[in-house]
């Protein structure tokens, strides 16, 4: 199974109301930013990544789909980046070189030039 990656959220919907979109809902549990706050008229590019499930048996086929990550990060320069849970596949006891190889690829998305806002999400893995 590959992780899901889904990008190119142009536009944002509201859910109920415009003060219920997407980027207001993060907007109130951010720290105050330290640049311009995106708004859904500057037309904010999202990318969603969940299920990756980090373990040896997943590495070799997840190498391949960062691969394919980060060409598709680079071309479309998202300005947010969400990681929606589930980064390995065992909570407790998970191999320092599995966090390592989540820690690269963390680095390749913050250290882009166009300074990304990445979310973190806390799975139940």
């Amino acid at each position: 199974m590959w992780p899901r990656l889904i990008c190119r959220y142009s536009t944002v919907r509201p859910l109920a109301s415009p003060a219920q979109s997407l980027p207001a809902l993060i907007r109130r549990f951010d720290a105050p930013p330290a640049r311009p706050v995106i708004t859904p008229s500057d037309d904010p590019v999202w990318f969603l990544l969940a299920d990756v499930h980090i373990h040896d048996r997943t590495l070799p086929r997840l190498e391949k789909f960062f691969s394919f990550f980060h060409e598709e990060f680079c071309e479309q320069q998202p300005s947010q980046v969400l990681f929606l849970g589930d980064i390995f596949h065992h909570r407790p006891g998970t191999d320092p070189a599995h966090h390592r190889f989540f820690t690269d690829i963390l680095e390749r998305v913050i250290s882009a030039p166009w300074s990304p806002k990445v979310h973190l999400l806390v799975g139940n893995q």
